[in-house]
């Protein structure tokens, strides 16, 4: 009987020990784990990724490059002259007029289609210093991108601005065409006796190296403005792991 007693009141301690030990504290809390290299490498990324998607919205929009005086893209310095001149050159004024918004209208219609361009440099790039991006200055990812993938960056833009280029997008004739023809009229006068006695020079820029030049430093600087809003902002950060890259977690290591 005593034996029998003995193994109730040892069975009760044990369950009463278990439930002690399985019941968590009032003041119980997950230990949040250290960051590791390929998380930040991965926040990166992801905060690349959400700058893009926010240039694309901000840019990708009629007057998106027009109205913004950061990234609006202006007649190349090569033109001064032929702004000066153009009432000089017959039906050249009225060209000379309404080709910066084209160029603007063909870079913001380019920019809706930008984003495989980026995403594919972002997700391919190696990032090898990666807790100097994160503790470094508020745009050092953007910096880091544009340092590392601009020529991947530049030629894979350049084929959708130029399809943007040659597209009818407002009243007028696409920038492409009106740009050749402003060409053709310029260099015809600037080759004249005319032209040769005001000493202008002809035009020879590419207008689809120009644009994409333009354009592409427009989307990095978009890029870089919500990166810097990641930082700086916890409602920015959506994702949980740029919650945990870019906040309490994601400082010096």
């Amino acid at each position: 009987m005593k034996y029998k007693l003995l193994l109730l009141v040892t069975g009760v301690l044990f369950f009463v020990s278990c439930e002690v030990v399985l019941k968590p504290g009032n003041n119980y809390a997950e230990v949040e784990q250290p960051l590791s290299d390929t998380e930040v490498a991965a926040g990166l990324r992801k905060a690349l990724m959400a700058g893009t998607l926010s240039a694309v919205d901000t840019l990708g929009q009629v007057n998106g490059f027009y109205n913004n005086t950061d990234v609006r893209i202006p007649l190349p310095a090569e033109m001064d002259n032929v702004i000066k001149y153009a009432k000089k050159v017959p039906g050249l004024e009225k060209l000379v007029s309404t080709i910066e918004l084209q160029i603007n209208r063909a870079a913001e219609d380019a920019a809706q289609q930008a984003v495989p361009v980026f995403e594919e440099a972002i997700n391919t790039m190696p990032i090898y210093d990666v807790w100097g991006i994160l503790n470094g200055e508020e745009t050092a990812a953007t910096y880091y991108l544009k340092e590392k993938t601009h020529e991947q960056l530049y030629n894979g833009f350049k084929p959708v601005v130029k399809k943007s280029l040659q597209k009818k997008l407002t009243g007028d004739a696409p920038a492409q065409k009106m740009w050749d023809e402003i060409t053709v009229k310029w260099n015809n006068f600037s080759s004249s006796f005319a032209g040769n006695l005001v000493g202008v020079e002809p035009l020879t820029i590419s207008l689809d190296d120009y644009v994409t030049s333009n354009a592409l430093y427009g989307m990095l600087v978009e890029i870089a403005r919500e990166e810097v809003n990641i930082r700086n902002n916890e409602r920015a950060r959506e994702d949980k792991l740029l919650q945990r890259v870019f906040g309490r977690s994601g400082k010096k290591k």
